[in-house]
């Protein structure tokens, strides 16, 4: 067997057992203790979840017509402004990261800031770039507030342009543009209603990052020169999304591993040689990018006090916080004066908790980190510091109604998590049968990039918010996966009236 088939065979196999782990704690030990845990009936809520996506496709593979890109794109327009006009009502301020950078973002001298960038260095291009969104606007004569607001209006059409990709790359691997749309208008119930776009962070931004990667990924390009401005794209929004979401290289890790087969064939292997040299030139004009942000940035950094990914490791193994943020182990690894020493004091950490917990703690926490990861369909909305941290003074019915599903004290405030919570199970639900899938370099690349982050999950710190930027890429493999399920629902309908005519 080719190695290509081979490498293949296992990434469908490790896709298919990472969904059955984390069906099999959602089903058997959603109710159990493990951080950030909100309460859902998730037996009545997948069931229908997985009805409301079922009729959802059979309408939609039933249309008449074609369903084209353009149409796609006027109908996100349009939820996009509803989008804005939304968040508009209902947006406030929160402290936790997201104060900070906006305080630097601001040029506000606030003590401590220059720590808070020395140990999160990653924090550093995201700040930038909505210091330039916030002074354009000083230009504009648009200052506090509603500056403020700009960033979110900027993260609604991060959203907007995300779901096109979306819908593309689902085009392109399901050849169908009845899955396509299928895709996009899942997309528009668990991202488009999502309120995490009103929060300007990581979150919102890394969102378009993926996505972009992947839609470049599955385009063929039929001149040289477009080709080569392809991988210098992946590359250039690999190294950039790095910088602000870490796990957006997990990607173009997935990207290099498919395609690395291809230097055993000789007709590819000059293909694969000249990408790799372009996304090689893309990295390092993202390293630029980074470079000329940071010799700009008004803070004066430690590069000596970052916290390396032993840091998380280890943060991650703790049992009393099952996994999650811990401020006291933040404070512990502060006191190393080096990276070199930090580093090795979190590994040395790492190592001695897992020795110390054994296989089945071991197992335990990890469990614990996979429910906090993937069994919240709102990904952990509220759940950050002072969340509500200023809310605007604003009493009109539509402020009201608005508010009434996202603020905890709403009245619809259940029903938005529940709704959520139920598509995103018929997301996994589906996601599940996407192993039946024909074989293919780019529903590989999608599968192993969301099996490393599954691994990423249980290893590092936990977090629902987390999985919010490959929400698309679940969404993608959850629309061929309901493709198959009627293909396969079709097949063994007529294998049994063929049993029944003999």
């Amino acid at each position: 067997m080719k190695l290509s088939k081979l490498l293949d065979r296992a990434i469908y196999c490790f896709w298919g057992v990472s969904l059955c782990i984390i069906w099999a704690l959602i089903a058997f030990f959603g109710k159990s203790e493990y951080a950030a845990k909100v309460s859902y009936n998730n037996a009545a809520l997948a069931v229908c979840g997985v009805l409301l996506a079922a009729v959802l496709y059979f309408v939609i593979s039933r249309l008449r017509f074609t369903v084209k890109f353009r149409a796609i794109a006027v109908i996100g327009f349009l939820f996009c402004l509803f989008q804005v006009y939304f968040t508009r009502l209902y947006f406030f301020r929160s402290d936790w990261d997201i104060q900070a950078i906006f305080w630097a973002a601001e040029e506000v001298e606030i003590p401590g800031l220059e720590v808070y960038f020395s140990n999160y260095p990653n924090n550093i291009l995201l700040t930038y770039f909505f210091h330039v969104l916030l002074t354009l606007c000083g230009y504009a004569g648009i200052y506090g507030n509603d500056a403020y607001f700009m960033t979110i209006v900027f993260q609604c059409v991060i959203s907007y342009v995300t779901g096109l990709l979306t819908f593309y790359t689902a085009q392109k691997l399901s050849s169908s543009d009845k899955t396509a749309a299928f895709v996009y208008i899942m997309y528009l119930l668990l991202i488009g209603l999502s309120p995490w776009v009103s929060i300007p962070y990581s979150d919102s931004t890394g969102l378009f990052f993926p996505s972009a990667i992947l839609a470049l990924y599955v385009s063929k390009p039929e001149k040289p020169c477009l080709t080569a401005a392809k991988w210098l794209l992946i590359g250039l929004l690999a190294y950039v999304g790095f910088k602000i979401k870490p796990t957006v290289f997990i990607v173009l890790i997935a990207v290099a591993i498919v395609r690395l087969p291809y230097i055993a064939d000789r007709q590819r292997r000059k293909a694969l040689l000249r990408g790799a040299v372009f996304c090689a030139v893309g990295l390092a004009l993202g390293s630029g990018i980074f470079r000329f942000a940071y010799n700009r940035f008004s803070l004066e950094i430690d590069p000596e006090a970052r916290f390396g990914m032993a840091h998380f490791l280890a943060m991650g193994l703790d049992e009393e916080t099952m996994g999650v943020y811990n401020q006291d182990y933040i404070s512990f690894s502060s006191i190393p004066k080096t990276n070199r020493e930090r580093d090795a004091v979190d590994w040395s950490i790492a190592k001695e908790t897992a020795a110390q917990m054994g296989p089945v703690r071991l197992l335990k926490q990890f469990g614990r980190k996979i429910l906090t990861n993937f069994n919240d369909g709102s990904f952990a909305w509220t759940q950050e510091g002072t969340f509500f941290k200023e809310v605007f003074e604003r009493n009109d019915a539509p402020a009201r109604f608005a508010r009434s599903f996202y603020y905890t004290d709403g009245s619809r405030f259940d029903l938005f998590r529940s709704f959520e919570q139920s598509v995103w199970l018929s997301v996994l639900f589906f996601s599940l049968f996407s192993v039946l899938h024909r074989r293919g370099d780019a529903c590989a690349v999608l599968m192993l990039t969301l099996t490393g982050f599954f691994i990423y999950g249980i290893l590092f710190e936990a977090r629902a918010r987390y999985v919010y930027i490959f929400v698309p890429l679940f969404l993608i493999l959850a629309g061929m996966g309901i493709a198959e399920a009627e293909k396969l629902i079709r097949k063994l309908y007529a294998k049994a009236a063929r049993t029944e005519a003999q």
